[in-house]
């Protein structure tokens, strides 16, 4: 149960790190040190990990729907704070390029914006990498 446990942690922290890399521009994180940049991917991991147990102490039932509407919530309110509270976290509004030639460049003309995509695209990445592990 631990293993599992923590297979999700750093399977939560990757997926941070894979999005960050695709908003390299329009997200900043503390000093450049990597050791800011690890210390908010884990605590984004732990958060996101332990999303099913909420689910569970709720009495909901753990499906595609339920998580990604708690996994939105939780990773919308941690960017948050992580952004306006904490200050570590700056987000800048600027052009977004996902590398799909079909999307083109996503313009964010406001911190909002950035805040609600980027919560939208690491909660929709972390529950589907659950789902996809399950089959």
């Amino acid at each position: 149960m631990i293993i599992k446990k923590i297979y999700l942690i750093v399977q939560n922290i990757l997926v941070f790190f894979f999005v960050w890399a695709i908003f390299r521009k329009t997200l900043i994180i503390g000093g450049s040190l990597f050791v800011d940049e690890f210390m908010v991917a884990l605590l984004y991991g732990l958060l996101i990990a332990f999303t099913p147990n909420l689910l569970k102490f709720f009495k909901l039932p753990v499906n595609f729907g339920s998580l990604f509407l708690i996994t939105l919530i939780i990773s919308f309110l941690y960017f948050f704070v992580e952004i306006s509270v904490l200050n570590i976290i700056n987000l800048t509004g600027q052009n977004l390029n996902l590398g799909l030639d079909f999307v083109g460049t996503i313009v964010l003309e406001d911190k909002t914006y950035a805040l609600v995509l980027l919560s939208v695209i690491t909660s929709l990445l972390s529950v589907s990498m659950e789902l996809l592990k399950k089959k």
